[in-house]
């Protein structure tokens, strides 16, 4: 059972009464990972002076036989203080069987008592990196591989029962790959910042030092930078420097680290390799720590929620300019809570605060502030409740309650600061997907008939106190059920995404009358651009008074061309134009006045609040 931070109570270490060890040992993969511990320790305590994993000789440990809910694990894992092995399955054999990944994964523990990179975005990336590198060196030189050899780069060669090691192979580090024409701009919600997709762009300029100098000097360059010089948050540029500040210190002669230097240029990673990438957005505030929580913006006024740098500390809610033209402004007080979530209509913010509160309870509160400074005003205080969706419209706060008490749950409203009042739902019926503008409240509303789910974008009027616009998108004549949502009030129309659950048929946008008279397709079902055949998916939408703008991915996520891209057309329908060429991935639009758009890029190598004034057109 895999279970990660503590031994499972049944584990026990495998052993013998006498000196010869059971069969099953073998075939679980116990003695392999304890011929591989050892030779991995072997390996840093005779070429590189290091006494274990800790390098205070503590004890080395290794679950095997692991699987996942009963499943073939087929893979395996450093969880911070001990080796897990996947049991493998009829593709794979027990994954501690590899040398190389087994080196790999104990070298992760290496990492944690020296640079201890934080597994985010590059410096993730290096840390995979620097175990791939080690996982490699062990293997060829434990085993006699020359590094001429083409096999050498490759990583989990050996663990396939069927197929070529080449087809098998996990990774392999000579894969040329490089930072301006090969990094994937993957968030933080991908791969951890794509961690394992980008780091063969610096194992392979590692590889390549191996292969050109001494492999033994190699390795204790690589490890002497990886001890004294790398830190937590470093990037790949920083890796290039602590490799050659520990050739200086090693004694390298200039031709040396010329060949060091060069490596690191032919994979790109050279200061500004993130601006030869090109991008034609402009930053308003860089390196984010999500790409899951989505901005606002009003009148020229952005908020957003963040993290610290590697996504250390709380997250915090931040205001700017979306001209750029003064440092963002921390709105959240330093409270020792999580503040996300935040919304603006560009005069007030409002936004979600989780964590004890003043009574010590937790709880989820709803606070509010304006964009220009001011005291923070609690709008609802929600201990043992639930908030999603928060909004601000002239000042006035609505979201989406829970209450676990009572099990009621809905729209409510805060009008002119006074307490909260909910939106009456009829029984039975539940609400998602909150929009708010010039007093008029939308949600997908949902409720049963029979075993079908019924949804239908609804608009409600504050001035007259009802709904006003109802259109059911499924009933029970329906031929199969579809997804509502990313509703928006813009232009003095409700639009709303409709994407079936058969995923072989395209997500459509539709526009409606706010007097509930009719609805059209502003942008019909069809074809992913550029693939003639793929079903078009979109996964966000947001609107202004000219434009429409969207978000679509493919279902991949391992290359740029499979991240979400945003796409607008006008208000009143036409054909999509790329709204940015940026190739990364493209996240949480929100559109301020005319064809403005903010949005969440991840193209430079992180995750930036980027800013376009109109779409790009084809890219």
């Amino acid at each position: 059972v895999l279970d990660f931070g503590r031994m499972p109570d049944d584990a026990r270490p495998a052993g013998s009464a006498t000196t010869d060890f059971p069969a099953a040992t073998g075939t679980s993969g116990a003695t392999d990972a304890h011929l591989n511990a050892a030779a991995v320790y072997d390996f840093y305590r005779d070429r590189l002076g290091r006494d274990g994993i800790d390098g205070k000789a503590g004890p080395i440990v290794s679950v095997v036989n692991v699987t996942s809910f009963g499943e073939p694990m087929d893979n395996a894992q450093w969880d911070g203080q001990k080796m897990i092995y996947g049991n493998g399955s009829a593709k794979y054999r027990p994954f501690s069987a590899a040398r190389d990944v087994a080196g790999h994964e104990m070298t992760h523990g290496v990492v944690k008592y020296t640079a201890d990179f934080v597994d985010l975005g590059q410096s993730g990336a290096l840390n995979e990196a620097v175990a791939d590198y080690f996982g490699n060196a062990i293997e060829v030189t434990s085993r006699g591989i020359p590094m001429t050899d083409p096999r050498a780069a490759l990583l989990g060669e050996d663990l396939c029962r069927t197929g070529t090691p080449e087809a098998c192979a996990g990774r392999r580090l000579d894969d040329r790959r490089t930072t301006v024409a090969d990094y994937v701009g993957a968030p933080a919600g991908v791969d951890s910042g794509g961690i394992h997709i980008n780091s063969t762009i610096v194992s392979g300029a590692l590889w390549d030092i191996r292969r050109t100098l001494d492999p033994l000097l190699a390795d204790r360059l690589v490890y002497r930078a990886l001890a004294e010089y790398l830190t937590p948050l470093d990037d790949f540029v920083d890796a290039r420097n602590a490799v050659l500040a520990a050739g200086r210190a090693l004694g390298l002669d200039r031709a040396q680290l010329r060949t060091v230097a060069g490596a690191f240029d032919a994979h790109g990673i050279k200061d500004g390799w993130q601006r030869r990438i090109g991008v034609d957005s402009r930053p308003l505030l860089r390196e984010l720590s999500t790409e899951s929580v989505a901005p606002d913006v009003a009148a020229g006024r952005w908020v957003v929620a963040t993290a610290g740098k590697g996504a250390k500390g709380s997250m915090a809610v931040h205001t700017g300019a979306v001209t750029g033209s003064a440092e963002p402004v921390r709105l959240s007080p330093e409270d020792g809570r999580s503040h996300g979530w935040p919304a603006t209509d560009g005069t007030t913010a409002a936004w979600v605060a989780m964590g004890p509160g003043a009574d010590g309870n937790w709880g989820m509160e709803v606070l509010a502030r304006p964009l220009d400074g001011g005291p923070v005003r609690s709008v609802h205080p929600g201990a043992n409740q639930f908030v999603a969706d928060v909004r601000v419209s002239g000042g006035d706060v609505a979201f989406l309650l829970t209450d676990h008490a009572t099990g009621r749950s809905g729209p409510v409203l805060s009008h002119a600061g006074a307490p909260v009042a909910p939106i009456a739902l009829p029984e039975g019926h539940g609400a998602t997907g909150l929009a708010f503008h010039d007093g008029l409240l939308a949600w997908t509303e949902s409720w049963q008939v029979g075993e079908r789910t019924v949804s239908a974008p609804t608009v409600y009027s504050l001035a007259a106190g009802k709904v006003v616009a109802q259109y059911v998108v499924d009933d029970a004549n329906a031929v199969a059920e579809i997804a509502v949502g990313s509703l928006r009030l813009a232009g003095g129309r409700l639009l709303w995404v409709e994407t079936p659950f058969d995923r072989t048929k395209g997500s459509t946008i539709r526009s409606g009358a706010l007097d509930g008279s009719g609805a059209t397709d502003l942008l019909p079902a069809g074809p992913r651009p550029g693939t003639g055949t793929e079903p078009r998916r979109i996964t966000g939408l947001t609107a202004s008074d000219r434009a429409v703008t969207f978000a679509e991915a493919a279902r991949g996520e391992t290359r740029n061309t499979d991240l979400p891209k945003l796409w607008q057309l006008p208000l009143n329908g036409g054909t999509p134009e790329r709204m940015s060429c940026n190739r990364g991935g493209q996240y949480s639009p929100v559109a301020d006045r005319g064809t403005r758009v903010v949005w969440l890029d991840a193209t430079a190598g992180r995750t930036d609040l980027v800013v376009r004034e109109r779409a790009a057109g084809t890219c």
